[in-house]
């Protein structure tokens, strides 16, 4: 009784084994993306640079013209990751808004915020033309028209399926 239980312990790690090493030759890593917190963003990191040798030629050459160039920089680097600080703020709010919509089963209004955040656009490709109703359903028969016109092409074609039933 042992050897069958352990012959069928090592065939189902050898499955295992096999199923992991099929899995990491075949099945792409998906790599981790951070998040950036705002001080991190690129824009913040130029102009603290910007700062920093603004700073330092001033400290070399202290004039008003270096002065004034440092105190540009400061006030762009402070506008820079106050924007950036209300873009992080703003998408958390967002992620908090589709959280307490899924909690109080709103999933319309969850979606439509997914769509905001993501700048997601909907597409009339499969709907068919028209303002109202009636006007499709009359734009709808001249869209079926064409259908039924190159039906023939479809018809003289050599039926490759078999039925499935039988009478």
């Amino acid at each position: 009784m042992e050897d069958d239980t352990r012959s069928a312990e090592s065939i189902y790690q050898s499955i295992v084994s096999a199923h992991e090493a099929a899995a990491k030759a075949t099945i792409p890593i998906k790599r981790k993306t951070k998040k950036q917190p705002p001080r991190e963003k690129k824009d913040v990191v130029l102009r603290r640079s910007v700062v920093k040798q603004n700073h330092v030629t001033y400290i070399d050459k202290t004039t008003r013209k270096n002065k004034i160039s440092l105190n540009k920089a400061l006030d762009d680097l402070k506008d820079a990751s106050d924007k950036n600080k209300k873009e992080y703020i703003g998408l958390q709010n967002k992620i908090s808004e589709i959280e307490t919509a899924h909690i109080q089963k709103k999933s319309k209004l969850a979606w439509a915020t997914i769509r905001e955040v993501s700048n997601y656009k909907m597409s009339h490709t499969g709907r068919p033309p028209g303002n109202n109703p009636t006007e499709r359903i009359k734009l709808w028969k001249n869209t079926s028209k064409t259908f039924f016109a190159n039906q023939h092409l479809y018809q003289n074609t050599p039926n490759k399926w078999k039925p499935a039933f039988l009478n």
